[in-house]
């Protein structure tokens, strides 16, 4: 496992880290970072920030790559929620893409998945059921995070991996969480309306364990009961869930309506309190969306503003993108990136923010960011 979030005390003078073994950077340099000065932003046009935040993901995605030695499943599944399925990953001497690297059988700490049940059909599918390790950090740390997070990344449900001696597919994963939606004690389906954003209709019912009948609307009516700022990270995971889900409502022309509209009126909720307790400074509140509140730690406005920026990026519609509130969030989130290059941090922080910045410039550009061409081996 690796070391716990390393504190990052931000002063005016300089940064000082404390550093770990095994961060999300092998061997950081010493680096003097100056406290940027607050001033009227100028105009920001789309290609200067694009351009900026190409930089931030191509660094990253270069010199911060995990090692299947060091790092858990736990990090490196929060860089697939990133970079998708070729996010690199060092076996050995070799850097591969981490789903090829699954499929052919890789093995990392934390990866707990055991044959699930089996599904009739056309063809046959065996379920796969990954094992909880709550606050581990090494470990899956809520139900269908690892299924919620590959989806996101677009891999398709008839990807293999090979887990031992046997073979599941992408499709197994889906149809066990849809199967043990009923064993979701924590009544947390965040993640599993990421997995059923990509690869289901809105519309979508099944059996479960249980016997009854349930539902997209099901989970999405739970999830929407939740208030403001409830749930992991100020509710920010809860939010992307609901964005995510309704998004794929609104492409599939269904009606808005009931719990559809309570989740809609709590995500514009949200974005009203990211632009209400955003800093002067262009962070997002360390309260996440529930209150105001600022910080000097470097690793902590990039946890929180980076989780707060996820819901934006997702959420907003296009025509806010450009405004100047949101372009000054993306602005000082990409600073933040550049003051710490050379410094371990905490993945979890680390890639939440990355993703956010990566699908609000995949919008802004209206196409895909492409990751550097030679850091996967041929």
């Amino acid at each position: 496992m690796v070391r716990s979030r390393q504190r990052i005390a931000f002063s005016f003078g300089a940064a000082l880290l404390a550093f770990g073994s095994a961060g999300c950077l092998p061997e950081p340099d010493a680096v003097t970072v100056q406290k940027p000065v607050v001033e009227a932003q100028e105009e920001v046009t789309d290609e200067a920030l694009i351009a900026r935040i190409d930089a931030v993901l191509d660094f990253t995605y270069r010199e911060r790559i995990l090692d299947v030695k060091d790092q858990a499943a736990w990090q490196i599944m929060h860089g697939v929620l990133a970079y998708g399925e070729k996010f690199p990953l060092r076996d050995g001497d070799r850097i591969v893409g981490t789903v090829d690297y699954l499929a052919d059988g890789g093995v990392m700490k934390g990866w707990d998945v055991v044959p699930g049940k089996v599904f009739d059909g056309p063809s046959e599918i065996r379920g796969v059921s990954t094992l909880l390790d709550l606050g581990s950090k090494a470990g899956q740390g809520h139900a269908d995070q690892w299924v919620g997070y590959m989806a996101h990344a677009g891999i398709p449900l008839d990807q293999t991996f090979r887990i031992g001696d046997q073979t599941f597919s992408m499709r197994g994963f889906l149809e066990q969480a849809k199967w043990e939606a009923p064993r979701n004690t924590q009544l947390e389906y965040s993640w599993t309306l990421m997995a059923l954003s990509q690869y289901e209709s809105t519309a979508a019912t099944w059996t479960a364990i249980d016997g009854e009948t349930w539902s997209v609307d099901r989970l999405l009516e739970i999830e929407a009961e939740y208030a403001l700022g409830d749930g992991p990270c100020g509710g920010c995971h809860r939010l992307v869930g609901l964005a995510l889900i309704c998004e794929k409502r609104r492409r599939e022309g269904l009606p808005i309506e009931g719990p559809w509209a309570t989740a809609i009126a709590r995500l514009d909720a949200g974005v009203e309190g990211a632009k209400a307790y955003q800093n002067a400074d262009g962070t997002f509140s360390t309260n996440y969306l529930a209150r105001g509140g600022t910080t000097s730690d470097l690793a902590q406005i990039l946890g929180t503003s980076g989780h707060v920026f996820e819901v934006l990026a997702i959420h907003l519609p296009d025509e806010r993108l450009r405004e100047p509130w949101v372009q000054r969030g993306a602005t000082r989130m990409a600073e933040v990136f550049e003051a710490t290059r050379g410094f371990p941090l905490e993945c979890g922080a680390l890639y939440h923010a990355v993703h956010g910045l990566l699908l609000y410039r995949n919008r802004l550009a209206g196409s895909p960011y492409v990751p550097p061409s030679d850091v996967l081996a041929p």
